[in-house]
């Protein structure tokens, strides 16, 4: 073979490698198809268009082409290890483990098979041993981002709050897979990084919102915390919870994040979530656990007349799904019809809060078990604040609402995954965060119906 024809499979691999990192996943299966109808058995090219119909979420032709490059060459870590993540997002762990396992057990410096690991490990619900796999990777290379942030997520997950509050920060490196959608500011104003003691006295700070609507509800209490440590406190978060926050005691100024920003008007600005690291906030010291936003007054009336129901009747709230963007919305979220028992509960009027495109299902129920439609008359979180002052409780999966009951301290039962995100915590009924909630847990993976059978049992004995 000339010397031209045998380097023409590795140009053509270089191209293809070009065309992934740029996206372009279209023209990179053109260009896999064309090198494997010239060298069928190129196992690189196998591996990368496997990797393409992965990032394109065909995971069954991902799979195909990772075993096909693993009958060609079965010991290939890099193969290995990403067969183990399609196997992962088919549910199939036990395989996706043996996989990395694998991998490993023929290159045992593969970081990428030993973060992967971390990831299957993780989702097993094998917390201890995915922590331990993720710090192995950072310990033999320490700016790994993914290891780090993954590593805080276990941390915190499982109470490590000192540890965990710091690897946190990862969450803004540029070399995450998955990067903050919040970009830091650019701004000649220093971001504040606590000082000496962690007194901002005097400080104008401006605490700046990101990731979802929970998040900004749960964090926002830290602008009482900074209060009382003497600091002027504004907050920029969605236009969605401008009107709710502008209950916040702490909060000198709530202001919307599609509106500019005066940057002379402060001295320091931080993002909302790295405070709990700044101050130093471990799972026996949240701070503000009971109720620190209210519902506006002339709206609770409005939602006591609309939502007017017979003595003896218990108004009981319902949220079955979060936002469908979500990256684990598929494990965190219900379908109503999967409610039907606890609907029928008696002495129960059930009052839907549901946002969004799931809303829809209502009109999938029979008439007689079909819950009230609150959801379409909530225009921002100060209407959803209002509505939730008037229920006796609040049955949710992991959203938003959830955690505007908390902040307001309502009771309500929050209905986790069996991975669930780390602020639920493990093994726990209750909420540090949040004491008037109740947690019901999937007690294994896809167990939803025995989470419901025993939130079913607990409304019944509630009565």
């Amino acid at each position: 073979m000339s010397p031209t024809k045998a380097s023409a499979p590795g140009n053509r691999i270089a191209h293809l490698e070009q065309t992934l990192r740029a996206g372009r996943i279209e023209l990179a299966r053109k260009q896999v198809h064309d090198i494997l109808q010239n060298s069928p058995d190129v196992v690189e090219a196998l591996n990368n268009i496997g990797v393409a119909h992965k990032r394109a979420n065909r995971l069954n032709e991902a799979a195909s082409y990772y075993r096909h490059a693993l009958a060609i060459s079965p010991t290939r870590p890099s193969t290995l290890s990403n067969l183990a993540l399609v196997l992962k997002a088919q549910g199939q762990l036990a395989e996706a483990e043996a996989c990395c396992r694998l991998a490993l057990l023929h290159d045992a410096d593969s970081l990428s098979a030993c973060y992967n690991l971390g990831i299957i490990l993780k989702a097993q619900g094998r917390f201890k041993e995915a922590g331990e796999a993720f710090s192995s990777v950072l310990s033999r290379q320490a700016n790994y981002a993914d290891a780090a942030f993954d590593l805080a997520l276990i941390e915190l997950l499982c109470g490590q709050f000192e540890q965990g509050w710091p690897h946190y920060e990862s969450r803004f490196d540029p070399k995450l897979s998955n990067p903050q959608k919040m970009a830091l500011p650019q701004t000649t104003v220093p971001r504040w990084t606590g000082g000496k003691g962690g007194d901002p006295v005097g400080l104008r700070l401006l605490l700046l919102h990101e990731q979802g609507f929970g998040d900004q509800i749960q964090f926002c209490r830290y602008a009482n915390e900074l209060k009382r440590r003497g600091a002027q406190v504004s907050l920029v978060v969605k236009p969605e919870l401008v009107r709710l926050l502008g209950t916040l005691s702490g909060a000198d100024a709530v202001l919307s994040s599609e509106s500019p920003i005066d940057w002379l008007q402060f001295d320091a600005w931080t993002p909302l979530m790295s405070l709990p690291s700044l101050l130093g906030t471990r799972v026996d010291n949240i701070p503000d656990t009971s109720a620190y936003l209210s519902a506006e007054p002339g709206k609770v009336r409005d939602w006591q007349e609309r939502l007017a129901t017979p003595a003896g009747f218990r108004k009981i709230g319902l949220v079955w799904g979060g936002s469908p963007t979500h990256a684990r919305d598929h494990e965190r979220s219900l379908a109503l019809a999967d409610l039907r028992g606890l609907l029928q509960t008696p002495g129960c009027r059930f009052i839907s809060l549901q946002k969004g495109p799931r809303a829809a299902e209502l009109q999938t129920l029979p008439a007689a078990i079909r819950p009230f439609d609150a959801g379409s008359e909530l225009h921002d979180f100060s209407d959803t604040a209002a509505a939730l002052s008037v229920l006796d409780l609040l049955i949710s999966v992991d959203t938003s609402t959830a955690h505007l009951a908390g902040a307001l301290g309502r009771p309500a039962w929050i209905l986790l995954s069996f991975v669930p995100d780390w602020r639920w915590l493990v093994d726990r009924k209750d909420s540090p965060w949040y004491p008037s909630l109740r947690l019901f847990r999937q007690p294994h993976r896809l167990g939803w119906p025995d989470c419901l059978h025993a939130t079913h049992e607990a409304l019944l004995q509630a009565r």
